[in-house]
């Protein structure tokens, strides 16, 4: 008994010792400072956290699955993806973003500025690639995000079963297709109080200045305001909208 104690005791002090303070939980979440402390967030994915500080070194591979609570604190994390690894947490796919995949997280407070142009990135947004069954509120990103391959989005490249509310996109979204200034492809949910105001850019068809896509019915869009240029660069087939794009 006294052995599995001395284990137990030794296992929580190196958990908190990756950390700068706070055990996890939702009233002592784990303290991030540093660059290395967010990458550390990945091997507890079902964590609290809350940022203290500017991470001004640039994160340059997003954490793979998140499914806790992550709190920005409004301070900015600076990113620089140009490649994003398979994901077996999202059906062996190459998201993008600070996150690659979140489902059941709750992710807030969060500032986003430098750039994602993954060079295999099938879905890519600021603060994450694809969303399920998540919560996003009061982020913002001033990142610039290119990517070649479709539903790409300022907060959420792909975004379902949930809510958004509270952010904003400064950043230039340029992709192929199914392109919006907060999310690329939206199917299921809530955007609610959402401004874009970054230039959004399409190569073919389906651009809107809040949502690129939604392919279902049962969503709301409440107070959403676009003030960004909105471009698409070939005018064959255009579905284009200030707010969402015509389906």
């Amino acid at each position: 008994m006294k052995h599995f104690i001395l284990i137990f005791i030794i296992a929580n002090l190196y958990l908190q010792a990756q950390f700068s303070g706070g055990n996890g939980t939702e009233a002592t979440p784990y303290e991030i400072r540093t660059l290395a402390e967010l990458e550390a967030v990945s091997d507890f994915p079902d964590k609290h956290f809350i940022q203290m500080q500017n991470i001004t070194d640039s994160l340059r591979k997003p954490i793979p699955y998140f499914s806790g609570v992550f709190d920005g604190n409004n301070y900015t994390i600076i990113l620089a993806i140009d490649f994003c690894a398979i994901n077996p947490h999202c059906d062996y796919r190459t998201d993008c973003g600070l996150f690659q995949y979140i489902n059941g997280a709750i992710i807030k407070n969060v500032v986003v500025a430098g750039y994602i142009e993954p060079v295999n990135g099938q879905f890519a947004g600021g603060v994450v690639g694809f969303a399920q069954n998540s919560e996003i509120y009061n982020c913002i990103n001033m990142a610039n995000i290119k990517s070649g391959f479709g539903c790409v989005g300022g907060i959420a490249g792909h975004f379902e079963k949930g809510k958004i509310t509270h952010c904003i996109n400064l950043g230039n979204v340029i992709s192929d297709a199914f392109v919006g200034g907060i999310v690329g492809h939206f199917w299921i949910g809530n955007i609610i109080n959402c401004i874009n105001a970054g230039f959004i850019s399409a190569e073919n068809n389906i651009v809107g200045g809040i949502v690129g896509m939604c392919e279902r019915y049962d969503y709301t869009l409440i107070n959403c305001i676009n003030t960004g240029i909105i471009e698409i660069r070939n005018d064959t087939n255009t579905r284009a909208g200030a707010i969402i794009a015509p389906y």
